[in-house]
């Protein structure tokens, strides 16, 4: 990707969770990992989202910023801390890795803000980090 590309923002809309722990089966003596199935639905409905809306974008190549909001539904009797933000954060991540960027090593930093609204939703942003700037 070149130098100084645009920011890429979009909006994944449906239920918000956050990504599972990966499931150990036993065939025989092996065992063998997965990711359940709702994680992987979740991961492929925010990669849907992406790719409808920068369908025509390479990959970045650089080190990106993320930018995430959690509108969450939380009716009167619960509380907004479920699911926990670190799992949300990193489905987005994994489910963007290899579509938005190549991998999500290039994450150089993350911002992560919940809040609660009438219809859930996962406002994302990605973003150019500063080349070459000194700390």
């Amino acid at each position: 990707m070149p130098k100084g590309f645009s920011r890429r923002a979009f909006v994944y809309r449906g239920e918000v969770r956050g990504k599972q722990r990966p499931r150990i089966t036993f065939r025989g003596e092996k065992p063998h990992a997965y990711t359940p199935k709702a994680t992987k639905e979740f991961e492929e409905g925010i990669r849907q989202a992406y790719l409808q809306r920068h369908h025509r974008k390479e990959p970045i190549d650089a080190d990106v910023p993320l930018r995430l909001r959690v509108v969450a539904y939380v009716p009167e009797s619960k509380v907004l801390s479920r699911p926990d933000v670190d799992n949300i954060l990193k489905a987005v991540m994994d489910a963007l890795s290899g579509v938005a960027y190549a991998d999500d090593k290039q994450i150089v930093s993350a911002t992560v803000e919940k809040v609660v609204g009438k219809e859930e939703r996962l406002e994302i942003s990605l973003g150019a980090a500063s080349v070459g700037r000194e700390v």
